[in-house]
């Protein structure tokens, strides 16, 4: 297609510059048609403009101040809210004009606008109807249609809505939980203002933490509905929200693969003869051979070994502890399909020193014992050290030279993964779990209540699934507990 510039002779023969004759009408005809969605929302830009207008010609701004200084709290009283931002201003706003009761008239915005009768075109008027009623709430996402919007689950209700939205529907991901003000308009629920997505995993302690106020809430105002309750008193959703921006981020409990706490331990070592205690090593099956460096002569000059947990360190390091924490752990295979073995820690040899690191107290001791018996005449014991996870994640990090996992195929790292999923999720089938009340997930499920709490951890499952280095179908765990 040939384009006329805007100052050219325009192509109809008229005599005058392009942008003074058919440019416009060029334009017109090449503008995309507006959708229905692409209507209601101007719509609904028209009204928020004129209920704003509203809020000034009635002076309630003069009551912005009050408002945000009871909003813009934390649920803990010695700690200080975040700064401001943006989004944040937004979203105090929107609670401002469809929550925040005025004085004297104890009634916010939303209805005083629609009691001052006001002059509107007749959809715009339906819309504030059917907003008086709008209140906040947490949503699940189960289902997101590219371009279109979302399919979402109320957590408290369990009611399903579409939410149309375009630019939710690029953001959302499935199973995420967003807490928003959904509101009607016209033939269409849209997302009201900014709202916040969250974890899955979070989805129970809201869950928790919104019906214990509403079981308190009711003991003063009997037979109120869960509606009105988030009506009146949604704001400590947000609240909630500013708490844990405001804390500290605290570090979940690391455990170690064998129910320690998380720590990490160094023992240096002065050592003897390099190749000899090599060929030592390589004799033993629970040190397996990573790497092996040789100077420009041939000659041996560092070498690094995996510790696993098979041979004579099989069995020596099983969970005893009852702690509950995120467990680390690594595992040794030799490819897809293969057996693999935990990793209890990494030995690195060089000319004149050996260095062991494990995670743990007492599987550190173990390990110190266990190198010190193979390696007996070759080792002389300098000093051992440890730091926690905090310690650990503080120091800065150097840049390593060379990127082991990068010059893997990424159809190899995917297959491991996979396979090594399988196995986790396979024990995982009939593991106690805390979050199941010490139920496996195939007991679980013969209970109501549990079916749902399964529900929950195979949504988190899934949804952390989604990220690009973790894809993995779960398909078959739901058809192995019969919840597909």
């Amino acid at each position: 297609m040939i384009q006329t510039s805007r100052n050219a002779p325009c192509p109809c023969g008229s005599g005058k510059k392009y942008k003074k004759c058919c440019l416009p009408l060029d334009a017109e005809k090449h503008r995309p048609q507006k959708t229905y969605h692409d209507y209601f929302l101007e719509v609904v830009d028209s009204l928020r403009d004129k209920v704003l207008k509203f809020v000034h010609k009635a002076r309630y701004d003069r009551f912005i101040q009050e408002a945000f200084d009871f909003y813009w709290q934390t649920l803990e009283p010695d700690l200080e809210p975040p700064a401001l931002t943006p989004p944040w201003y937004t979203t105090f706003l929107e609670w401002f004009i469809h929550d925040f009761p005025i004085p004297p008239h104890d009634r916010p915005v939303i209805q005083l606008f629609l009691e001052s009768k006001p002059l509107l075109p007749a959809e715009e008027m339906q819309i504030l109807k059917d907003w008086q009623d709008a209140h906040i709430s947490v949503f699940q996402v189960k289902e997101v249609k590219p371009e279109e919007g979302v399919l979402a689950e109320d957590i408290f209700t369990g009611e399903e809505v579409f939410i149309s939205d375009y630019s939710l529907s690029r953001q959302a991901r499935k199973w995420e939980i967003m807490t928003i003000r959904k509101v009607k308009v016209l033939d269409e629920w849209q997302a009201s203002g900014v709202g916040s997505k969250e974890d899955p995993k979070a989805k129970g302690e809201i869950y928790d933490f919104v019906m214990e106020l509403f079981r308190l809430y009711r003991k003063s105002f009997r037979g109120v509905q869960l509606q009105d309750f988030l009506r009146w008193e949604g704001f400590v959703l947000h609240q909630r929200l500013l708490t844990l921006e405001a804390s500290p981020q605290k570090l979940p409990k690391l455990l170690t693969s064998g129910g320690e706490e998380l720590t990490f331990w160094e023992a240096r070592y002065d050592l003897i003869n390099l190749p000899e205690a090599a060929l030592r090593l390589q004799s033993q099956e629970d040190f397996e051979e990573a790497e092996w460096q040789e100077d420009s002569r041939g000659r041996v000059k560092k070498v690094f070994f995996n510790w696993l947990e098979k041979g004579k360190s099989s069995g020596k390091n099983k969970a005893k502890s009852r702690q509950t924490g995120i467990v680390l752990s690594t595992a040794f295979t030799t490819g897809p399909g293969e057996e693999s073995f935990r990793v209890l820690g990494n030995i690195v040899l060089e000319t004149n020193s050996l260095t062991l690191e494990a995670q743990g107290e007492k599987r550190f001791a173990f390990g110190k014992k266990r190198l010190e018996t193979v390696l007996s005449g070759l080792l002389k014991h300098r000093r051992d050290t440890v730091k926690t996870a905090e310690e650990m994640m503080q120091e800065p990090r150097e840049e390593e030279v060379e990127d082991f996992a990068s010059e893997i195929p990424s159809e190899m790292k995917q297959a491991i993964l996979k396979d090594m999923l399988d196995q986790h999720y396979q024990k995982w089938l009939d593991t106690p779990l805390s979050a199941l009340k010490n139920k496996s997930p195939r007991k679980a499920i013969s209970t109501q209540e549990g079916r749902r709490m399964v529900e929950d951890l195979l949504r988190s499952m899934e949804y952390h699934h989604q990220q690009k280095d973790m894809e993995y179908d779960i398909t078959w765990i739901r058809k192995e507990l019969g919840m597909e």
